[in-house]
């Protein structure tokens, strides 16, 4: 039997934490680098669902709202109509369904380098695809 990398790594366990160590700290140099400035007030939320999980999502999004009131929402058209009907002044970002690759797990660089510049706060997914 095949046995992977974390397996050898459970039986060294010092080699582990340096590792982990080591990953942690380059990966927070990145994060630090990277960073442009501070974030907006702005609230993004993702719900990319069909239209039965869009409406049973309706009080969670009516409640955010209130709380965070600059709230842009990623979504399909379909679900755009029917935030429309219920939920005043948002701004939204709508997605094509064909620009979701991986069952629904990647989006496109287009869309994603648009919710970069939002630079948001907070990013809520309701999608559940995790």
């Amino acid at each position: 039997m095949k046995k992977g990398f974390l397996f050898y790594l459970d039986l060294h366990p010092f080699i582990k934490e340096v590792l982990s160590f080591t990953l942690n700290k380059i990966f927070s140099l990145m994060k630090f680098f990277n960073h442009n400035g501070e974030n907006s007030s702005a609230t993004a939320l993702i719900s990319l669902g069909r239209i039965g999980d869009t409406i049973f999502t309706l009080p969670s999004v009516k409640a955010l709202k209130k709380k965070c009131p600059e709230l842009t929402i990623v979504c399909f058209h379909h679900s755009q109509i029917i935030y429309e009907l219920f939920i005043d002044d948002v701004n939204y970002i709508v997605v094509d369904a064909k620009e979701i690759k991986f069952g629904g797990r990647i989006i496109n660089k287009k869309y994603r380098s648009l919710l970069k510049q939002l630079n948001p706060e907070k990013i809520f997914d309701l999608t559940g695809s995790i």
